[in-house]
């Protein structure tokens, strides 16, 4: 028996239990967005437009100071993506950087935050002390 095989068949007959199947290497046509896998009136959604109003209105401003404005070096993260993991973590309970990075690699959530980037632990956690 084929273990990644998920027919309802073993050795040519029907098995009692009726699962919906499912694969986990499904394929789809067009990659899947993540803002559909996030309610819109999820905690997620209101962290990251409350974050997205306050850098409009120029209030995290404090938060770019420490980064080089002509363009050098590597790509920083962005703050706001930076701010969006932190206030979503201090809303939920997890203050470990170490989580919160496990968090953006494995949570439909902190990944919207994100968009899929994944910054280490010593990323949040210097940028937490800055």
């Amino acid at each position: 028996m084929n273990i990644l095989d998920t027919s309802n068949r073993v050795e040519g007959r029907e098995m009692a239990y009726n699962f919906l199947t499912y694969n986990e290497q499904q394929l789809y046509l067009l990659p899947a967005s993540i803002v559909e896998w996030v309610k819109d009136d999820s905690l997620a959604r209101f962290v990251g437009e409350t974050v997205n109003l306050l850098d409009r209105r120029e209030q995290l401003q404090g938060f770019y100071a420490g980064y080089r404005k002509d363009g050098w070096g590597h790509p920083a993260y962005h703050p706001r993506m930076l701010v969006k993991v932190l206030v979503y973590g201090y809303s939920v309970g997890v203050t470990s950087s170490r989580k919160l990075a496990a968090g953006c690699e494995n949570e439909v959530a902190l990944s919207y935050l994100t968009a899929n980037q994944q910054p280490d632990f010593r990323t949040i956690s210097d940028f937490r002390k800055e």
